[in-house]
């Protein structure tokens, strides 16, 4: 009876689960009875059963403390991804705002650039103008001499005519009327 009591013992402990094992060692000590070679098989049984309720109510632990550990790791990888989403926004905004600020200055730059241009271009072109008025003017100065120092001989030679009796004094008076001398 030893021997079978061995077999059932080791085919009892190829199964894992404590709970089913101590069931079966109770099981087996009802069928045997209270005492087989000269083993207790009840005490047995009551320490079986006490460490088979030990694995389960760890197993529950260790259950719930894995699943505390996820659910702190979640939160604590949520945490992170909002620190980090908020900081790529906080980056984004910054960027953004830098981005804006440069465009605007540039583009102030631009205008400057744009009016000192058009400042320049005017000067350029007023310069122009009065470089060529400037040339007119002498050129029209060097004609109106030339054209007064003809006329004051005009009228020298007309008012020399007009002197002598023997001219006709119509055709002399004509010629200072012309002149703008009547």
């Amino acid at each position: 009876m030893g021997e079978q009591f061995r077999e059932r013992v080791a085919a009892l402990y190829a199964d894992v689960d404590p709970l089913n094992l101590a069931m079966r060692v109770v099981n087996l000590e009802d069928e045997l009875g209270a005492d087989v070679d000269g083993i207790c098989t009840g005490m047995h049984a009551d320490v079986a059963e006490a460490q088979a309720e030990i694995e389960r109510l760890a197993e529950i632990v260790r259950d719930y403390e894995h699943r505390i550990n996820w659910f702190t790791t979640c939160a604590q990888c949520a945490r992170l991804m909002d620190a980090v989403y908020d900081e790529t926004i906080r980056a984004d905004r910054y960027r953004l705002a830098w981005l804006s600020a440069r465009r605007r200055a540039a583009e102030e730059a631009n205008l400057g650039a744009e009016a000192v241009e058009h400042i320049s271009r005017d000067r350029d072109l007023w310069r122009r103008y009065c470089d060529t008025a400037r040339d007119t003017s002498a050129e029209l100065s060097a004609e109106v001499a030339a054209l007064r120092y003809q006329v004051e001989a005009v009228r020298a030679y007309a008012l020399e005519r007009c002197t002598e009796p023997y001219m006709n004094e119509t055709s002399a008076s004509w010629v200072l009327h012309l002149l703008g001398d009547d």
